[in-house]
């Protein structure tokens, strides 16, 4: 039997029908065992329990593998709730043909049914308490159109996805005899300019012990209160808006589809065109898909059952090297030589151009302008070269931002580790509103163009109190009294990666209140500067980006991409070995990834189990806080906080190795930077 398009599948295949056809044979996807994308669907479920306190009303329980017959239970309950003066039902469904929808929650009335999709993403709402609970209007919600001729990309998604439950609801209910009743889309989401009470936090709402999916998925069902607010409650967080003309824009005009095939076509005929490839009645051509887009396709896996990856059987023999030149740094905009004949999709160009193998280092320069276009090409000769390579004002850079002019200056290299959730963590927060619980400084002297590692301290704060805090404030008040004792003492530069750190400031800045936290707004602004944009904070990044390319970084960026790179050398090797103790053993240089290397947590297990990404973090804190969401039940508490503290360490001593690094570029390529003695001593 052909498979059915469900919204799920036909969401994956949004911009490329042959993901949709992957979707629908279950291709392995590399989105399988996110636990990124683990945790936001957790706090989904979070968030609909939420809902469906809201509209309490009659879940359909009928089995999902029959979607035929869930469909007709679905009309059979609207037919009686239309009778009897209206009513809610949860997870409806509703089929046509071969289209699905599963509908997170139908409002009957008697003339018109309010579709509503229930997703745990924020967006900036009604402030005042009594416009909160009133639905944004279609005119005014701008917030998901652009000059109301298209759907922001951001949103273009959730809308889609309200738009195909629309399609398959009006089809379904016109076939069974409904077609006098209106389907009116709504979407439901967080409203980040609310606060959370006690019964909405994320404290009062936990997985139950015995999961009733747990053999398979876990679900909003899973979810109960450790308070049990009464039917009706209403949270503030939750806002809800009317999507009517963002949904007739895409029907009516143009779908924003990437695809090739579907430029241009409006939505009700790209889904009349999926029904006809996936049927077999059309055939959908390889070759006007390849493209760019193809970097970020999810069936790019392989398992037993799938020896071959979707991603390879659209490649086909040129897979390798496809997915080798989508390593290029921003390569969408990437503009070759004058001499190289265009079809306006370079990477298929340079495929077709080659008879053998083709790498970044084969490419012709790129003739573009910008930032962007010189990085590319310090990829492409980085590649070539074997060797690194570095901007004409790298020297410039390196001296103005990472080498102080003061003897004995101390050098701060900071690292936060922060959490936000869709229910907020603690009463009086909003919805993805970020909480720091830890961050690791590595201080060192600069004396004599070298640092002092022996004069070198390590401050690392974790906060690991259990439960919420008692109110939005506490937790940004004990981080920031930390902070001051770790960087405070001296107006030593802080160096971090990228934007965060800086922003999380901000924010707790503008959080703080002036008379109350007057001493610690004026640290803060030490760091940021009044302005937000000055200060003490230094980041390293925007040395980085554009100024130094290693061919091991693969084109990237990220302090875990540029690290191994900067490992290859012994030197930079011993001095993170040496920041770390006996953390990370010695390896060769091919295999020195320090975040690969850290040990696993739980020893008596076996497993790989690690805290070796921002999202592991997270797990670690919420697990910390909230006993009810564990990821490593079995973990004692104090073996989680030294994994998280190691972690938090590693990002540091990354920074002081990455420093060093940037430096011994400056002299190998005889920049202009302050050289250091040859002896090595850092």
């Amino acid at each position: 039997m052909t498979p059915w398009i469900t919204k799920s599948a036909f969401i994956r295949g949004y911009d490329c029908p042959h993901r949709l056809v992957y979707a629908l044979q279950r291709l392995p996807s590399t989105k399988a065992n996110d636990e990124f994308l683990k945790m936001l669907a957790e706090g989904g479920f979070q968030f609909e329990r939420l809902v469906r306190v809201a509209w309490p009303g009659t879940r359909i329980q009928t089995d999902r593998s029959d979607l035929r017959a869930a469909s007709e239970e679905t009309l059979r309950r609207i037919r009686e709730m239309r009778g009897a003066g209206g009513g809610v039902l949860h997870e409806a469904t509703l089929v046509h043909g071969r289209l699905a929808a599963r509908i997170d929650m139908l409002r009957v009335l008697e003339d018109s049914i309010e579709l509503c999709e229930i997703k745990a993403t924020s967006f900036t709402g009604p402030s005042g308490a009594d416009e909160a609970l009133r639905v944004v209007s279609a005119e005014a919600a701008d917030v998901l159109t652009a000059k109301a001729t298209s759907v922001r990309s951001g949103w273009l998604r959730y809308v889609a996805d309200v738009a195909f439950q629309t399609i398959v609801a009006e089809r379904s209910l016109r076939e069974s005899g409904l077609d006098g009743v209106e389907v009116l889309p709504r979407l439901i989401a967080a409203n980040k300019s609310q606060q959370c009470g006690q019964l909405d936090s994320f404290g009062n709402l936990r997985f139950r012990d015995d999961p009733l999916g747990a053999s398979k998925y876990l679900s909003d069902e899973d979810v109960v209160f450790e308070v049990e607010p009464q039917d009706g409650f209403r949270s503030p967080l939750i806002g809800e808006i009317d999507v009517a003309v963002a949904v007739d824009l895409l029907r009516q005009h143009d779908a924003q589809s990437k695809s090739e095939r579907w430029a241009g076509m409006p939505l009700d005929r790209m889904i009349d065109d999926a029904l006809h490839l996936t049927s077999g009645s059309l055939v959908a051509q390889v070759s006007p898909e390849r493209a760019w887009k193809c970097r970020d396709c999810e069936f790019r896996a392989s398992d037993e059952q799938h020896s071959q990856s979707g991603f390879a059987r659209c490649w086909g023999d040129d897979a390798q090297r496809a997915a080798g030149l989508m390593t290029l740094y921003h390569g969408r905009s990437y503009q070759p030589g004058e001499d190289h004949e265009s079809t306006g999709n370079w990477l298929t160009d340079q495929l077709d151009g080659s008879d053998g193998d083709l790498a970044i280092g084969d490419l012709p320069a790129d003739l573009g302008e910008g930032t962007r276009s010189v990085t590319r090409n310090m990829q492409i000769e980085a590649e070539r070269s074997g060797r690194t390579v570095v901007s004409e004002d790298f020297g410039e850079r390196v001296h103005e931002s990472l080498i102080p002019d003061t003897d004995g200056t101390v050098l701060h290299f900071l690292d936060f580790e922060t959490a936000g959730a869709c229910i907020p963590f603690a009463p009086g927060m909003r919805p993805y509103e970020i909480v720091a619980f830890q961050f690791s400084c590595h201080s060192i002297p600069y004396r004599g163009d070298r640092l002092d590692l022996p004069a070198m301290t390590h401050y690392n704060w974790l906060n690991d109190r259990e439960g919420p805090a008692e109110s939005v404030l506490e937790d940004h008040r004990r981080f920031i009294d930390e902070l001051a004792q770790a960087v405070g003492a001296d107006t030593g530069p802080v160096f971090h990666w990228a934007t965060h750190e800086r922003t999380v400031l901000r924010g707790i800045r503008d959080r703080l209140e002036d008379g109350h936290d007057a001493e610690r707004i004026t640290f803060i602004e030490s760091l940021v500067g009044p302005d937000g944009e000055s200060g003490r904070l230094v980041d390293m990044l925007r040395v980085a980006e554009g100024g130094i390319m290693s061919p091991d970084q693969r084109g990237r960026y990220s302090i875990k991409n540029v690290l191994p790179a900067a490992c290859r050398s012994d030197e930079i090797w011993e001095l993170l070995r040496q920041i770390m103790g006996t953390v990370l053993p010695d390896a060769e240089p091919q295999h020195r990834d320090p975040y690969r290397l850290l040990p696993p947590i739980d020893f008596t297990r076996g497993d790989e189990d690690a805290v070796r990404s921002g999202t592991d973090a997270i797990r670690a804190f919420q697990q910390i806080r909230f006993a009810s969401i564990a990821r490593w039940s079995d973990l004692p508490r104090d073996e989680l906080m030294d994994a998280l503290t190691t972690y938090c360490t590693l990002d540091t001593a990354a920074m002081v190795a990455v420093w060093a690094w940037m430096i011994d570029a400056t002299v190998a390529a005889n920049c202009s930077a302050q050289p250091r003695p040859d002896d090595s001593d850092w």
